[in-house]
């Protein structure tokens, strides 16, 4: 590997799916809870807290989402996804500092202007729109 070059990260699933696996499980140990008028007992589990796991972040996860759509307008929204073509998108992941209008990346800047003048011409000639309605837009561009 090339000096300054980073190695790759490696996923590692086998190690979140045992974790998920074992959530809750005595795997993980646990504690015993004891009522002190009848002295029953109840074992409660450990959670692995992996952040993949439903068990663990799945409240998390709803209350996120509950936020987000607090904040959206009275609005119909879509999602739509754009996909580089293959040359370009490997001269992106090559160089991801510029993707975001550095000055080196000029043809990149591009993309979010020609995504969202497809998104106004499909706008202006679909039949099921008013002619009233307005195009908006939001753009990323996720490098894998």
């Amino acid at each position: 590997m090339a000096q300054g070059q980073r190695r790759p990260r490696e996923p590692r699933p086998v190690e979140g799916k045992a974790a998920i696996e074992s959530c809750r499980t005595a795997a993980l140990g646990g504690h015993v809870a004891r009522c002190e008028d009848c002295a029953h007992e109840v074992i409660a589990y450990n959670s692995c807290r992996n952040r993949h796991c439903p068990k663990c972040q799945g409240a998390a996860a709803r209350g996120w989402l509950a936020e987000r759509e607090a904040e959206l307008l009275p609005t119909p929204y879509y999602h739509v996804v754009f996909t580089l073509p293959a040359a370009i998108g490997d001269i992106a992941y090559q160089n991801k500092a510029g993707v975001g209008g550095d000055h080196r990346s000029a043809k990149l800047e591009l993309q979010p202007a020609v995504e969202i003048e497809s998104l106004k011409q499909y706008n202006r000639h679909s039949k099921d729109q008013h002619d009233a309605l307005t195009c908006g837009a939001r753009t990323a561009i996720q490098l894998t």
